[in-house]
């Protein structure tokens, strides 16, 4: 037998230690962009970004302190089985909306394919989606809305292999596993073709397409704010509106962000423009879905600058 060490309380304190680390050490995501996101009850999931096979979430039902963020990591035991990028986007589904759908453009394939994550056992599949014939092409850029009734829209977008921009709209029944083509009911009222936009869907069932870019040339020219697409998941038609902002201007964008809030107020974040080369103003802006005319809203209490916080 080895002979106990001379000073047995020190090595007792090491191995404390090194228990005290393994225990507190959270996880801390290093920075990335074009990742993906979705709410599930109380948990906010983030999914990959440029390079990136990373899956964790953050438990938004506890006090929050933004220097210091409690993320949970569950790569090591459920990695993405793709490098998640920008072509990628997310949606929630399945039986009870505990089921999270993560759609891979794979331009080599010349498909789209679907993988789902459980987030009851943490594991990944690949199920088998019926009509999958029925998509035309693959889509980069776009954004999934998801109904309460377990369903996923999926308009526009873009094909870097083509260089073309979409306005059409398939629907992925995630209750079903089943895909579908919404064909237009007018051909004069016709959707603005996009891409990196942002897709929300309001109470009355609207989804609102705001922002994005339609133009893949030197300098992306991107599409007026002021320029709303609205989609009826009950008629499955389409209206366009111009938003009032007449006291202030949202320059265009695309890669940002928006979230529905009480009140029917969608909220949007952040962005690029010219090129990737330009930080939109202002960084934070609001869009009042209840007048008949939507309104535009930014004031100090509302809305941040670049400048403010750079």
């Amino acid at each position: 037998m080895g002979s106990l060490p001379k000073y047995p309380f020190l090595l007792i304190i090491a191995i404390f230690i090194n228990l005290f680390i393994v225990k507190t050490t959270s996880f801390v995501p290093i920075s990335r962009y074009f990742h993906t996101s979705v709410l599930i009850e109380n948990k906010l999931y983030l999914l990959g970004g440029i390079n990136s096979n990373e899956i964790f979430y953050l438990n938004v039902s506890l006090p929050l302190d933004t220097e210091k963020l409690l993320w949970t990591n569950l790569t090591n035991n459920a990695p993405i089985p793709i490098n998640n990028s920008f072509a990628t986007t997310s949606c929630v589904g399945g039986q009870n909306n505990q089921t999270i759908f993560l759609f891979d453009n794979d331009n080599n394939l010349n498909c789209i394919i679907i993988y789902t994550f459980n987030t009851i056992n943490q594991e990944w599949n690949i199920p088998t989606i019926k009509n999958s014939d029925q998509i035309i092409s693959v889509k980069q850029n776009i954004n999934a809305a998801c109904d309460p009734n377990g369903k996923m829209y999926i308009f526009g977008g873009y094909n870097s292999k083509f260089k073309k921009f979409y306005n059409d709209m398939y629907v992925l029944d995630s209750l079903k596993l089943s895909w579908q083509y919404l064909a237009p009911l007018s051909t004069i009222i016709q959707p603005t073709v996009r891409s990196g936009y942002t897709a929300t869907l309001l109470p009355n069932s609207f989804i609102i397409y705001i922002g994005g870019t339609n133009d893949d040339s030197e300098f992306n020219n991107e599409i007026d704010m002021n320029d709303i697409s609205i989609f009826d998941t009950n008629s499955g038609t389409w209206t366009s509106m111009t938003a009032d902002s007449d006291d202030v201007t949202i320059q265009a964008r695309k890669f940002h962000t928006a979230v529905l809030i009480s009140d029917g107020l969608i909220v949007i974040y952040g962005g690029t423009s010219n090129n990737n080369s330009k930080v939109p103003e202002p960084l934070l802006a609001v869009l009042d879905t209840k007048p008949e005319i939507y309104k535009w809203y930014c004031s100090t209490t509302t809305c941040l600058s670049y400048s403010c916080i750079s």
